[in-house]
């Protein structure tokens, strides 16, 4: 079908793999699907949302593909995924993006999709003529494009649904399975420190010495929970949503019932600022982490201190999120380069783990509490065996630092946010398999050809 008969039928087009996929016509389907025409022609009209439902229907339909065309698809699938943050920005690059993620392939499909795209002359565009950019099958699933400023915080509801994530100037509400922005508030103050309860329906921020309870339905502020007289730094929430922890630069921590906004405890005993809190996913204890260098285990029910574990003047803690085991008996901390596990029951340290030098900022844990993942000065994420401490390797793809780190408790994928301004998802099912950002090519090869509205390439 040529792309003239395309525009005169464009609602039967734009539902040709729905139909075809409900009749079981499979090889109709995936020649629409392997075809460069179609696929520029779907995207133009409906974006790369559209073209990722075509994709997924597919594959999810009972229609028995072989399994390299099966492979094609999923390649291909993959690799829009991994480029739609750009090429739903920036429609001229949907050709170039597709071939720098697929040019690697050895499929015979995918080898015929990018012959069509060689000879494709719809007007000037650099065709690359190496695998440039981060390609299909590794652990990197998309990345999320929309804040203005370094990502400061990020937190994943219960259900693993969305993810709140904030740079100061706003919060955000994103659909993970889509990458799709769903809500964008402007808070009263200027906030890097976020909450949100399990089910996604409020979200905390701190403003100065004050917390701020957003109701994400309305959009509005619903409470302000004022008693903190020095800046609020730390903010967390009990597993069960019903109460807010709060730690503050006062040095105190505070404890506030979220429906009313009465505060219920306050806890004193480090002599410096709050900077981290985590509360165990039983709910029976706190962890606080301070600037005076140490980390405080407390008994909630109680309100009294259970352990400290002092760290070295010359190790202070730069932690921005620290992780509980889904059995509330082991930390995963930091302190400077160093990655700490503590015994919560003991009050012991089981095991210290070096980052190579880097300051580490965030450490979180993969839901199947295999790994642990760290994040720091360097821009990468590296990830380690919980069990032996050993490095699995690391996670490229972010040009600036990674302030902070969100995990999933239900699925198992890890949120990254960047002082680039975006938030990457990556599959922590196995974090060392398929590939990843390939290197950039030696400086006499020409990574790409400058192609004329002919599909001539200019020398």
């Amino acid at each position: 079908m040529s792309e003239n008969q395309y525009t005169e039928n464009e609602t039967y087009v734009l539902n040709l793999p729905y139909h075809l996929a409900e009749c079981g016509n499979g090889n109709d389907l995936l020649k629409y699907l392997l075809e460069f025409e179609f696929l520029q022609y779907k995207y133009r009209a409906a974006r790369a949302q559209a073209l990722l439902e075509d994709y997924q229907l597919a594959l999810q339909s009972d229609i028995k593909f072989a399994e390299e065309h099966r492979s094609c698809l999923t390649a291909i699938r993959d690799a829009i995924v991994l480029s739609a943050d750009i090429i739903d920005r920036d429609q001229t690059q949907f050709a170039g993006q597709l071939t720098a993620r697929l040019l690697g392939s050895k499929l015979i499909g995918i080898q015929r999709l990018l012959d069509e795209i060689r000879s494709w002359a719809g007007l000037p565009w650099l065709r690359p003529t190496l695998p440039v950019l981060t390609v299909p099958g590794g652990p990197l699933l998309k990345t999320l494009r929309g804040h203005r400023g370094w990502i400061s915080a990020l937190v994943v509801t219960s259900a693993g649904r969305q993810v709140v994530s904030t740079d100061g100037y706003s919060i955000k509400v994103w659909d993970i399975a889509s990458g799709r922005e769903m809500l964008s508030f402007s808070p009263d103050a200027f906030s890097t420190i976020i909450a949100a309860t399990p089910d996604g329906k409020k979200i905390a921020y701190s403003g100065n010495n004050d917390i701020h309870v957003l109701d994400v339905g309305t959009g509005k502020n619903i409470l302000l929970l004022t008693g903190h007289t020095g800046s609020v730094r730390a903010i967390t929430l009990t597993p069960d949503g019903n109460h807010l922890v709060s730690g503050s630069s006062d040095k105190s921590i505070r404890f506030w019932e979220l429906e009313t906004g009465r505060e219920l405890l306050t806890l004193t005993g480090h002599t410096d600022a709050i900077k981290v809190l985590a509360v165990t996913p039983n709910g029976k204890q706190l962890i606080t982490g301070s600037s005076d260098n140490t980390y405080k285990i407390w008994d909630i029910s109680g309100g009294r201190e259970l352990f400290s574990f002092e760290e070295p003047s010359d190790s202070p803690i730069y932690a921005r999120n620290i992780a509980v085991t889904p059995d509330s008996k082991y930390l995963v901390c930091s302190r400077s380069s160093e990655i700490l596990i503590l015994n919560l029951i003991t009050g012991t340290s089981r095991q210290t783990i070096e980052n190579c030098g880097w300051r580490l900022y965030s450490t979180v844990l993969s839901a199947d509490g295999k790994y642990i993942i760290s994040s720091s000065a360097d821009n990468y994420l590296r990830v380690w065996d919980f069990k032996t401490g050993e490095p699995i390797g690391n996670l490229r793809g972010h040009h600036g630092q990674v302030f902070s780190l969100a995990a999933s408790s239900t699925d198992n994928f890890v949120l990254s946010g960047s002082h680039d301004t975006t938030i990457k998802i990556w599959d922590m099912s196995n974090p060392t398999h398929g590939p990843n950002t390939v290197h950039a090519p030696e400086p006499w090869v020409r990574p790409f050809d400058w192609m004329d509205f002919q599909g001539n390439v200019v020398r």
